[in-house]
C-alpha cells in the first residue's frame, strides 16, 4: 500500500511538471472547462446564499469565545505547522521547514496541543506556507483553473497539492488526537463530511482565497490567480534569507 502511494504521488508530480504553462486570461480556457467553471460558480453562489460563505462560518453561540479561540489555535497547530513543514521541504526551504517542525513540537507539548502558542513566546513566530506555493517556487506550472464545489477556483497545481494534503489530514488528525482504535470510528464519520473538512483545511492554508473579490466568475478567477501568483513571487523573494 505504501509503495502504491509513493508511485501515485510521483506520478502526480511528474504530470504537473510535464504540463505546459497555461494562458493567463479566462478567454483562453477550453469551451468545456469554461462552461463547467461557470456552472459550478453559479452553484457556489447559490450555496453561499443558502448556507453562507465558508469565511463566515463560525461557532458563535454554540461555544464560548474562549473555547472557540482554543479550538482555532489547536486546529492551526495540527494543520498549518505540518503543512508548512512539508511545503518547506518540497521547496528546499530548510529554515521554514525547521521553524514549523519546532513550532509543532513546542505547541503540541508545552502549548497543550496548540491551545497556547508558546513557540511564538519563545521567539519562533508562525510563518505558514502551503504546498501549492512551494511547488510554484520550484517552477511547477499552475495549470488551468478549475472551480471546486463549495470552495471556489483552484489551479490544477494548487487543487492537487491541497487536495492531497487535506486527504492525508483526514487520517492524520484523528490518529494524532484520538489514537488508533478511536480514529477508525472517526474516519467513518469524517468520510461523510469531507466537503466541510476540506473547506476548513483550505481556509487554514490560504484564507484569503475563500473570500475572493468580484461578482462574476471572470473577476473571481483573476482575483484568485493574482492572489496566488503574488504569494509565489513574494515567497521566492524571501527564500534563502535565513529567517522565516
Amino acid at each position: 500500500m505504501a509503495r502504491r502511494r509513493r508511485i501515485l504521488g510521483s506520478a502526480l508530480l511528474l504530470l504537473l511538471l510535464a504540463a505546459p504553462a497555461q494562458a493567463q486570461t479566462p478567454a483562453d480556457e477550453s469551451a468545456f472547462l469554461g462552461w463547467y467553471n461557470r456552472k459550478i460558480n453559479t452553484f457556489n453562489d447559490w450555496a453561499v446564499e443558502r448556507f453562507g460563505s465558508p469565511a463566515s462560518w463560525t461557532v458563535d453561540g454554540l461555544i464560548s469565545p474562549a473555547a472557540g479561540q482554543a479550538f482555532a489555535n489547536a486546529l492551526a497547530n495540527l494543520v498549518n505547522e505540518p503543512a508548512t513543514a512539508l511545503a518547506g521541504l518540497v521547496a528546499g526551504d530548510e529554515v521554514r521547514a525547521t521553524n514549523a517542525a519546532q513550532r509543532f513540537a513546542l505547541n503540541s507539548t508545552l502549548g497543550l496541543a496548540g491551545i497556547h502558542d508558546v513557540a511564538a513566546e519563545r521567539g519562533r513566530p508562525a510563518d505558514h506556507l502551503d504546498l501549492g506555493v512551494a511547488l510554484c517556487a520550484r517552477g511547477v506550472p499552475e495549470g488551468p483553473v478549475v472551480v471546486v464545489p463549495f470552495i471556489g477556483p483552484r489551479t490544477l497545481r494548487d487543487g492537487l497539492a491541497d487536495g492531497l494534503f487535506t486527504s492525508v489530514m483526514f487520517f492524520y488528525v484523528p490518529y494524532f488526537v484520538l489514537g488508533e482504535v478511536p480514529a477508525i470510528a472517526a474516519w467513518s464519520v469524517l468520510g461523510a463530511g469531507q466537503v466541510v473538512g476540506r473547506t476548513i483545511a483550505f481556509r487554514q492554508l490560504d484564507p484569503e482565497t475563500i473570500a475572493l473579490t468580484g461578482d462574476t466568475y471572470e473577476e473571481r478567477r483573476l482575483a484568485y490567480l493574482d492572489r496566488r501568483r503574488t504569494r509565489c513571487e513574494r515567497y521566492r523573494g524571501t527564500m534563502g534569507s535565513g529567517a522565516p
